[in-house]
This record gives structure tokens, sequence and C-alpha cells, in this order.
């Protein structure tokens, strides 16, 4: 019968300690008061989804292919008039009653849906906040300020949406899982250069067994959050190697338990934790590609 060396005090201790200093980390996770920038970033979002087939930078559109580019786009007066939203042709162009000249088209071969009136509201918005600060009564100022005002209002409603308050514990918990599962398989790789090191043993389940719970959670708050953001190719990969990750590292925990140590499959445990730590990196990868599309 296997027989496992005790848990380690200080690793105990250790482990507690560098899940407590994650937990730090939600304030900043949380998203702040809505501000200029953040309005770009969701304008630069709603664009990219429905506007950027015809008018993103690789296509052009009647000699129009820089939908993405913001401040070139705030720079044209024959589009946008900072500040003012219903002199702007481009905010027209989304409220068009006309189905042929609406903003994306209410027909089309790509599959595009129309704008919501959330998203146009968002656009409008921006629009407004986007006029230059030339003093304390400026209209940006008082755009900041109406802005600031809906936040306030919609807070409260803000907080009763369950899904994205789960969504926004993602870059809180996922860490940790991670951790523990690479530093299992470090565990088990001194074990095999130095076997005396018996008490890496201990280490190494008890990594495995935080590994395995934690990225339950890890890969839920992913998932929801994939949902608030919405599609896109990177989150579709992003996503899928997460569950993948997960699915290794309880398949590892279960194998560590069930195979004996000194059997050669054992080597079936240790297989598994070099793919977990293939798939932490390439979804690490994706996770960044998804953060550079939606906040750069």
């Amino acid at each position: 019968m296997q027989v496992y060396q005790p848990i380690n005090v200080h690793l105990f201790l250790l482990t507690f300690f560098l899940f407590s200093l994650s937990t730090f980390s939600y304030e900043s996770a949380k998203p702040s008061d809505e501000s200029y920038d953040q309005l770009s970033w969701k304008v630069y979002k709603i664009f990219k989804d429905k506007c950027s087939d015809c008018h993103g930078g690789h296509k052009r559109y009647k000699e129009f292919g820089y939908i993405l580019d913001l401040p070139r786009l705030l720079d044209n007066e024959d589009f946008i008039i900072k500040g003012y939203p219903e002199e702007s042709y481009l905010y027209e162009l989304l409220l068009e009653a006309d189905p042929e000249m609406i903003m994306p088209p209410a027909k089309n071969d790509r599959g595009i849906k129309p704008m919501t009136p959330a998203e146009i509201e968002t656009v409008r918005r921006w629009i407004i906040a986007s006029s230059p600060e030339e003093d304390p009564d400026s209209v940006k100022n008082q755009a900041n300020q109406e802005v600031k005002k809906q936040n306030q209002e919609a807070e409260p409603a803000k907080n009763k949406t369950i899904k994205q308050q789960i969504a926004y514990l993602h870059p809180v918990v996922v860490h940790f899982p991670i951790a523990c599962l690479i530093a299992a398989l470090f565990a088990e790789i001194l074990i095999f250069i130095r076997p005396a090191m018996t008490w890496l043993i201990g280490a190494s389940r008890w990594s495995l067994w935080l590994a395995a719970p934690f990225a339950i959670p890890t890969v839920l708050s992913g998932w929801n959050l994939a949902d608030v953001l919405g599609y896109s190719q990177a989150i579709f990969n992003h996503r899928w190697l997460g569950v993948a990750t997960l699915v290794v590292a309880i398949t590892a925990a279960i194998c560590n338990e069930l195979i004996d140590r000194d059997s050669k499959k054992f080597w079936i445990v240790r297989i598994l934790l070099v793919i977990g730590a293939i798939l932490v990196a390439t979804t690490g990868h994706t996770g960044g590609e998804v953060v550079h599309d939606y906040v750069d």
C-alpha cells in the first residue's frame, strides 16, 4: 500500500499566504467608474464586432477603413462633431430609419446584427465625452458628470447581476490553481532527480489536490467572463483550453491517488502534469490575446 509523507507545515503556511495575498488584487480586478477611456474601450469593442468587417484597417468600403482608429475617427468632422452626437453623421447612421442607410445594414451577408439601444447609447456618451476640456463648465466635464450620474443610478442593477460578479472574480482566482499545478510538476521533477527528497511527495500531492478543486471556480468564472465580454476567436480558444486544463488537473489528482508511486504506471501522473503545464502556458497566451483585444 502506498504510504504518504506528512504534509510539510511550512509548505502549508506558504500556500495559505500566497492564496491570501492573491485576494488583495480583487479591488483592482473590479471595474471602476466609467471614464472616457472606458467608454472608448467599449466603443472600440462595439465597432470591432459590428463595423470592422467592412470598415476595419484591412478592408475599406467607400474609402473609409479606419473605424477602429478612434483618435483619427474623432478628428474627422465629416463623421463626428466632438461633444455633439446629434450633429455627428456617424451617430445619425446608427439611428437611421432607412434599412438601406442604417449602420450596420439591417440586411447583410456577414450575419452582423444591428446595434442594440444600449450600444448606441454607449456611442452617444462616448461622443459627448470626447469634447475637449477647455474649462470646468466645458461639454466634456458636463459629459463626465452625466456619465458618473448614470453609473450611480445603474449601480444597484449592476450589483444584482450575479453573472457579472462571478465573471469579475476570474482575475482573482485564476493564479492560485496555476501556481499549484506548476508546483506539483516541479516537485515531481525534483523527486525524479533526487529520490531521497521524499518530503516532496507530500508537497506534490498537496499541490495537486489544491489545483484541482480551485480550478473549478476558475473555469466557471472564466466561462461567465467570456459571456460578458462577447464572442471572439481568442475568447473561444481561451475558454476551451481552460476547460482542458481543468480536466487534466482533476485526472492527474485522481491518478495520483489510485496509482502506486513505485509502479511504472506512475509516469502517467507525471505526463499529465507536463501536459497540464503546456496547457497552462497556452491558455495564458490566449488570455493575453483577450486582454489585448478588449483592453488595449
